[in-house]
């Protein structure tokens, strides 16, 4: 495993982490699994947008 991938773990855990917690302190009426399909989009578009 590359550098990169191994650095590339935590970071992308802290992003979803506070991803959730801005979902959680928003209005928006989400469900667990529609709220965990949002983070995951942001990860990708996080994801795509430094490679």
């Amino acid at each position: 495993m590359s550098p990169d991938a191994r650095a590339r773990g935590p970071i992308q855990q802290q992003i979803r982490k506070q991803v959730k917690i801005e979902l959680y302190k928003s209005d928006l009426d989400l469900s667990d699994a529609e709220r965990d399909e949002l983070t995951t989009r942001v990860i990708q578009l996080a994801r795509s947008h430094y490679e």
